[in-house]
């Protein structure tokens, strides 16, 4: 599905407590101590998430099989900058998610969740299909 193919009213990153998941685990394979802190910051004091469902997010892991998909994945797109495996790539598509982009901060293109603040970060822009 591309971008333009999308339903307005799809789920297109909207769910808040998967965003704030991914910003966990990038935060934490970014070892970027000032996004880490305020990623926490949101999860715990805006987010309501768990004590334990954060520091498995920084794991790149959710007690959420569907999050868990989307969480592993951007974690695997930082960690192997871009080059994820096809198993990786069949893991988020079997649990209900259909990439649309990812990209290179600074291309002018971010919709999606940002992988990171620096320069040379990614962002990611999914669609639950379910």
């Amino acid at each position: 599905m591309s971008p333009e193919d999308a339903p307005v009213n799809s789920n297109i990153n909207r769910d808040g407590t998967t965003r704030d998941a991914i910003a966990l685990a990038v935060s934490e394979a970014d070892a970027c101590n000032y996004c880490l802190a305020a990623h926490s910051y949101i999860a715990t004091n805006l987010a309501k998430i768990s004590p334990e469902e954060i520091a498995l997010n920084r794991e790149g892991r959710s007690t959420d099989p569907k999050r868990q998909a989307a969480v592993a994945f951007a974690k695997a797109l930082i960690e192997k900058h871009g080059k994820v495996s096809d198993d990786e790539f069949r893991a988020v598509k079997g649990a209900g998610w259909t990439l649309l982009r990812a990209g290179q901060s600074g291309s002018g293109q971010e919709e999606g969740v940002p992988l990171g603040a620096c320069p040379d970060s990614c962002w990611l822009e999914l669609v639950d299909e379910g």
